[in-house]
């Protein structure tokens, strides 16, 4: 490994808080998660643009292409991602493809503009509803010293949104203009199947490119480090911050899993200014018998990756802020009767809320609004990210 710092973010696949059943698998319906983070990628499109399908953002000075296009968008471009260094680098191909990520600069990189599409249709056809077969395993495709992996890419963003029929797919042309692509690079191939600990490499570049090609090496770069010096003060977060950016919680958070019939139950706490600690207990017990420690990224160079700041903006939607209650109200469907869970994100006030399931089929008391789907993609991709994460993902599933 090179001796420069490089970020590590402890990122993997959006998924709810771990219920433990026999087998590892997970308690509730499996979309729940997947439709979080849907609405926080629509919700990412209305951020970026506030536009139609096929407009291109509004650029800003600072976000602006350096020349005048002669053409309209979209511009195409294909992403070589280079390796000059001495021993091979792997990524992961998943069902969506390789991952990798794009966002706009006018955002300041917090948007997510190219989800992984596998078979899903247009939010514009009113029949939308699809049924897709299963995906080839996930690989850990090895680029070896001296090669490059070359990949199209349509210079049309293709972001997933909530559908009544599960997701559907909303595309718009991307406008001239600078944008970051953002790749997730591992030093074995079981690391990228893992997903653990991938070093973020990400290039800034503009549309239209020249020749249309993007070239992002991928050896060790400072460039790629939005948070060199982790343990020295930060600002507190605002919310508004780019997403590269470091600063602090301003406060604690608890959020953990509750119903179901499983036999361990996770939580994890937030404290200030980004300390995630989660506590593993059986069922029946009051005391956890594993518990383990990682740091929340303060910024990321890639959307993709949960911060202290994206955590920060979805706690602080007004629908969100005022929602808390001593009687932890449930925001949607609350599925604990049939053997289902909600997730309670508690305050140090003893406040809470209960994030529950969309109401597509049924009639809610309080709707899933978008603000509070965009909270549980968060608090989601949080949970997957420490997961990830080799110190607990050595966690015991059981009591000793």
């Amino acid at each position: 490994m090179s001796e420069v710092d490089v970020e590590q973010p402890r990122a993997g696949a959006a998924g709810r808080l771990r219920n433990s059943r026999p087998g590892g698998g997970r308690i509730g319906p499996p979309s729940r998660a997947a439709l979080a983070g849907l609405a926080l990628a629509a919700a990412s499109i209305a951020a970026s643009c506030g536009q139609a399908s096929g407009g291109p953002p509004a650029p800003t000075s600072a976000c602006a292409a350096s020349t005048k296009p002669t053409s309209p968008p979209p511009y195409a471009v294909e992403f070589r991602f280079r390796n000059d260094g001495p021993s091979s680098l792997f990524v992961l191909k998943s069902c969506g493809g390789y991952d990798f990520g794009v966002s706009w600069c006018g955002t300041g990189f917090t948007d997510r503009l190219n989800d992984p599409v596998v078979c899903e249709c247009s939010c514009d056809d009113p029949q939308c509803g699809k049924v897709c077969g299963q995906c080839a395993p996930d690989e850990g495709t090895e680029i070896a010293a001296g090669a490059s992996l070359d990949r199209p890419w349509s210079g049309i963003s293709t972001t997933l949104a909530p559908s009544a029929a599960g997701q559907c797919v909303v595309s718009r042309d991307l406008g001239a203009g600078r944008y970051r692509v953002s790749i997730w690079v591992y030093d074995t191939a079981a690391g990228a199947l893992a997903r653990a600990r991938p070093r973020v490499v990400s290039l800034d570049f503009e549309l239209p490119a020249p020749s249309g090609i993007v070239d992002v090496p991928l050896a060790p770069s400072p460039d790629d480090v939005c948070d060199p010096t982790p343990d020295a003060p930060v600002p507190v977060c605002t919310g508004g911050e780019p997403h590269d950016t470091p600063c602090g919680l301003a406060s604690g958070l608890t959020f953990a899993s509750e119903g179901g019939l499983a036999l361990s139950y996770d939580s994890e706490t937030l404290t200030p200014p980004a300390t995630d600690v989660r506590s593993r207990r059986g069922s029946g017990m009051t005391t956890p018998f594993a518990t383990c420690s990682t740091q929340l990224p303060r910024c990321s160079r890639d959307a993709r990756v949960a911060t202290t700041r994206d955590l920060t903006r979805a706690l602080a939607q007004p629908d969100v802020a005022a929602s808390f209650g001593a009687d932890t109200p449930v925001f949607g469907s609350d599925p604990r009767g049939s053997d289902g869970s909600i997730t309670v994100v508690t305050r140090p006030d003893g406040t809470s809320v209960g994030l529950g399931e969309p109401c597509f089929s049924t009639v809610c008391d309080h709707p899933l609004t978008s603000a509070f789907q965009t909270l549980e993609s968060v608090l989601a991709r949080i949970s997957e990210q420490q997961l990830s994460d080799p110190t607990c993902a050595a966690l015991p599933t059981s009591p000793p």
